[in-house]
């Protein structure tokens, strides 16, 4: 796909360089480039939604889980602490958010455990 862009000068220029030193075309150094961006971008609205929940919803541990733990660490001091909420609002999270495999991953994945078992 060709696109005009506009981009300040010093920039372009600086890209330009770049892309030399690195042996690439000038599109495939954007293309690179708008590629490694929107990999960084992936997930960060989950990540904020995450940090959403744990900060409006107490996240301690079930009873059971804790009671556990301390008749495996009797040395610990015991807490009360449940979870309230949280998985209903990491479903909700999760309800919004792409759960896709990077195609890449697939196809290893597929690769690596057969179609049948996929």
């Amino acid at each position: 796909m060709k696109t005009a862009i506009s981009i300040p000068d010093p920039l372009f220029h600086a890209a330009e360089r770049a892309a030399k030193r690195q042996k690439v075309s000038r599109s495939r150094f954007y293309a690179n480039a708008v590629a490694a961006y929107l990999k960084s971008r992936r997930g960060k609205g989950i990540k904020q939604a995450l940090d959403a929940v744990y900060a409006s919803e107490p996240s301690e541990l079930h009873h059971a889980l804790v009671a556990a733990a301390y008749h495996v660490l009797p040395n610990e001091k015991p807490k009360t602490q449940r979870a309230k909420g949280v998985k209903e609002a990491l479903d909700a999270i999760y309800a919004t958010e792409d759960s896709s495999l990077d195609p890449v991953i697939a196809r290893i994945q597929s690769l690596s455990i057969g179609r049948k078992e996929w």
